[in-house]
């Protein structure tokens, strides 16, 4: 739990700091995050040239029965290294703005519980709540109604008591 709040604390502290530039403010991660998406762009790009040149030097190798300059081979290797890289470094800030939402949402969820936990604590004090009911969060479709202890159960929907509740019922005598 202290590790959860200490990490959550740093990230957003460092990480979802907002710069504020002009009339619009980013995060320092959405910048970051945008300086990654545009260095994996590069590193396509310049793989993509580095395979089309390789092909080339390997066709024209091919045609004289030469082996492949090993620079033209070195640099699609360095290129194909950068492409790698780039996706590992993408894919982790990713990784990082999804661990931030589901530690909100973890944290929104708990908050959600120790209101419902203190409600349902509050309304059994006051004898509202029978037993160990569960109480539903909120936002759910079902809210907690309180139960008067001299309830009778009843069926149906229009609230009405049922014959159970008042005794066996008593056959009808036919005249």
């Amino acid at each position: 739990m202290q590790v959860r709040r200490a990490t959550l604390w740093i990230t957003e502290k460092i990480l979802f700091s907002r710069i504020k530039v002009g009339d619009t403010s980013f995060t320092v991660h959405s910048i970051v995050l945008a300086l990654a998406g545009l260095t994996f762009a590069g590193a396509c790009w310049d793989t993509s040239r580095a395979h089309d040149r390789y092909a080339i030097a390997k066709a024209q190798a091919a045609n004289f029965a030469k082996h492949v300059d090993e620079t033209t081979l070195a640099n699609k290797f360095r290129s194909e290294r950068n492409w790698w890289l780039s996706l590992f470094a993408l894919t982790l800030w990713l990784i990082i703005l999804r661990v931030r939402q589901i530690q909100e949402h973890v944290q929104q969820l708990e908050g959600a519980l120790a209101v419902a936990s203190a409600t349902a604590r509050v309304g059994q004090a006051q004898g509202f709540y029978p037993g160990p009911s569960p109480v539903p969060l909120p936002g759910s479709s079902t809210g907690a109604v309180p139960v008067p202890s001299n309830a009778k159960a009843t069926a149906g929907s229009g609230g009405a008591a049922s014959p159970a509740a008042d005794g066996p019922a008593e056959p009808k005598k036919n005249k």
